[in-house]
């Protein structure tokens, strides 16, 4: 399951994902390249995952190929939203994110995220 929207006004995309089937990664990834399309480059980004999930290798095929995704269209912030008490999901994001080549921040809720990026924009 999953909800990929975006806030045209604050120029953001956001990625909630809960368990992805792999019939699912496809339709996921055109849905972020599409509502990438409707964005501005510079937009910011919040993912959020399912509390408390560790991430498949499966997972983090789809989490690079996101990143390129975004990185292409323009993205220049993302905060990802995971639970605090997923001390192992938050290492794999971490180390997912360690090419990524914009800036990762993380939060512990979408609202938190909110404050992040909201407080970073001019």
């Amino acid at each position: 399951m999953y909800d990929i929207n975006t806030n045209r006004n604050k120029n953001r995309l956001y990625i909630i994902l809960n368990e992805l089937s792999r019939t699912e990664l496809s339709e996921v990834t055109e849905a972020i390249e599409n509502a990438c399309n409707t964005l501005i480059p510079g937009f910011t980004c919040i993912t959020a995952f399912k509390k408390g999930r560790i991430i498949t290798n499966q997972d983090e095929d789809f989490i690079y190929l996101a990143q390129e995704i975004v990185f292409r269209y323009g993205v220049s912030k993302v905060v990802r939203v995971i639970s605090q008490d997923s001390p192992i999901g938050q290492r794999q994001l971490n180390r997912l994110s360690i090419n990524a080549e914009y800036p990762v921040e993380y939060a512990g809720s979408i609202e938190e995220a909110e404050k992040i990026l909201d407080a970073s924009e001019p």
